[in-house]
């Protein structure tokens, strides 16, 4: 493991998978990149969340669909498709490495700037159900997932988007 690398066990549909938060100093090849999400903040410090009907409060993020040639598209389509609204001053904040498949696979997760929201409305096939704008400790508090990794992502996110 590198140094200041952190490993958390995440449970992801009943299955224990192991994320590796490796900072930003090496970037994997895009296409072992799986997933690209970011932590969108305010200019006043909050995060502005999604609402998932699986996962409740969470960031925006998904997979990487077939075309996609850059993390920048796949995280503008998803913030978009998530949250409807866009980014500006997106940094690199936290490459994460997963042991969800037999071949070390990666998510990539930014912090960025909110840009602007649009009216929220729901696409097809979209699992998100509405955003909030919350304090980073509100976040934690609400996320459903392992609470240790997504603070190290929020703290990596908000140190790179003040850097």
């Amino acid at each position: 493991m590198r140094p200041n690398s952190e490993s958390f066990p995440v449970n992801i549909k009943g299955r224990e998978i192991i994320f590796t938060c490796h900072g930003t100093l090496v970037v994997p090849d895009f296409k072992d990149v799986k997933s690209v999400a970011a932590v969108p903040f305010t200019r006043d410090g909050r995060i502005v969340a999604v609402q998932l009907q699986n996962r409740g409060t969470d960031i925006p993020g998904g997979r990487v669909d077939p075309g996609e040639t850059t993390a920048g598209q796949t995280l503008h389509r998803e913030v978009l498709e998530e949250g409807c609204m866009t980014l500006t001053g997106v940094e690199l904040a936290e490459v994460v490495e997963t042991t969800f498949s037999p071949y070390p696979t990666y998510m990539l997760i930014h912090g960025a700037w909110v840009d602007e929201m649009h009216p929220f409305s729901t696409l097809e096939g979209e699992t998100s159900k509405g955003r909030v704008i919350i304090s980073r400790a509100e976040f934690i508090a609400l996320y459903k997932g392992n609470k240790d990794f997504m603070r190290r992502v929020v703290e990596s996110a908000w140190r790179a988007v003040n850097k």
